[in-house]
């Protein structure tokens, strides 16, 4: 049992609600983007990640390529159950 307020060391799962989407000025200019997966999410190594709306499509790509096997997509009424 962890103590109150302690991180697990390697979460299950991720549900994620990161903002990766492309900035106005990029999409204006048509500069191309290169989306990736954060350093300290890659680190956490969790099972899936489960992105949110507000994570984009750009996040859940790169998800797919950079992590291969760890996404999982789920929409408004997905029900998700994990194993302890």
């Amino acid at each position: 049992m962890l103590a109150p307020g302690a991180l697990h060391p390697r979460p299950q799962e991720l549900l994620t609600g990161f903002r990766s989407g492309l900035p106005i000025l990029e999409i204006a200019l048509q500069i191309p983007v290169k989306v990736f997966v954060r350093p300290d999410i890659k680190k956490l190594d969790p099972d899936v990640i489960v992105p949110m709306h507000c994570s984009g499509d750009n996040f859940a790509n790169a998800v797919r390529t950079q992590m291969p096997g760890k996404l999982l997509l789920a929409g408004t009424g997905s029900r998700l159950t994990f194993g302890a």
